[in-house]
C-alpha cells in the first residue's frame, strides 16, 4: 500500500472528496482511509504507483523527451512508452523500468539501475546501467493494449516491492 503520511476517516473523505481529490491532483501525499480506526485504504493522485518505497522518490513516468540524458538512452527512440523512475533520495541512483517495446510489438518490461556516479558524468559517454530485471510480470503479444498496459502495471508495482524490500 502506499505510503499515507495522513489519515482520515471514511466519513471524513465522503465529507471533503472534491477538496482531497483537487489537492491530490495538485501534488498532495497520499491519504490512508480509515474504518473504525483501522486504516483500510489509500488514496493517491492517479499515476502514482502502489507501494512506493520509504527512501525513494517516484519521479513519474514519462516519454523519451522528457527524459534527463543521462537515461534518456534506455527508452528506445522510436519507442512511444514511457520509463517510469524512481530516484533514491540519499545516493541519487536511478532505476528505471522501460518497455522493451511498444504495445503493438512483443515485447516486456525491462529494469535498469543506474549509479549516481555513471548519472552525473554528462560530458562523457551514456552511463552504464545494469539490467535487473526483467522479472516474471508479464509480457505483451503485440494485439492488445490491454495486456502491455498489465504487463507495465504489475512490472511497476513489482519493481516498487523490490525497492522497498532492498531498503
Amino acid at each position: 500500500m502506499t505510503n499515507a503520511n495522513r489519515t482520515m476517516s471514511i466519513t471524513e473523505i465522503r465529507a471533503d472528496l472534491p477538496k482531497l481529490v483537487r489537492g491530490l491532483a495538485e501534488g498532495d501525499p497520499p491519504i490512508g482511509i480509515t474504518v473504525n480506526g483501522r486504516m483500510e485504504a489509500v488514496i493517491s493522485r492517479a499515476g502514482t504507483p502502489p507501494d512506493t518505497p520509504t527512501g525513494w522518490i517516484y519521479a513519474g513516468s514519462h516519454p523519451r523527451s522528457k527524459l534527463p540524458s543521462g537515461i534518456d538512452h534506455l527508452l528506445a527512440a522510436d519507442n512511444r512508452g514511457e520509463a517510469h523512475v524512481w530516484i533514491h533520495v540519499s545516493t541519487g541512483a536511478f532505476v528505471v523500468l522501460v518497455p522493451t517495446s511498444n504495445w503493438d510489438e512483443m515485447g516486456s518490461p525491462a529494469v535498469h539501475y543506474v549509479p549516481a556516479a555513471q548519472f552525473n558524468r554528462p560530458s562523457e559517454a551514456p552511463p552504464l546501467s545494469v539490467e535487473i530485471g526483467p522479472w516474471s510480470t508479464g509480457a505483451w503479444d503485440g494485439k492488445s493494449v490491454a495486456k502491455y498496459d498489465e504487463a507495465m502495471d504489475s512490472a511497476q508495482r513489482y519493481t516498487a516491492q523490490q525497492l522497498a524490500a532492498a531498503g
